[in-house]
Parts: structure tokens; C-alpha cells; sequence
């Protein structure tokens, strides 16, 4: 059915998506502690 594989297909990309996003955030908040912690050290 084609149309099963087309909804486990949008599935898995909406998970990857998702993971990408909370990987991303992961990655800024720890760029944005390194900023503070240089500003608050000048």
C-alpha cells in the first residue's frame, strides 16, 4: 500500500525532524552559556 508508506515515511521524517531540532537547541544553549561565561569573566 502506497499510502501507508507515504505516512511511515512522513513519520520518520517528522521524528528526525524533531531530533534535529532538540540536537540544534542543545548546540545554541551551550554557545549561548560560553558567551555568558566570556562576558562575565571580562
Amino acid at each position: 500500500m502506497a499510502t501507508t508508506k507515504a505516512r511511515e515515511d512522513i513519520k520518520n521524517d517528522l521524528k528526525t525532524l524533531k531530533e534535529d531540532l532538540k540536537t540544534g537547541a542543545r548546540e545554541e544553549t551551550a554557545r549561548l552559556k560560553e558567551k555568558a561565561a566570556e562576558a562575565k569573566a571580562r
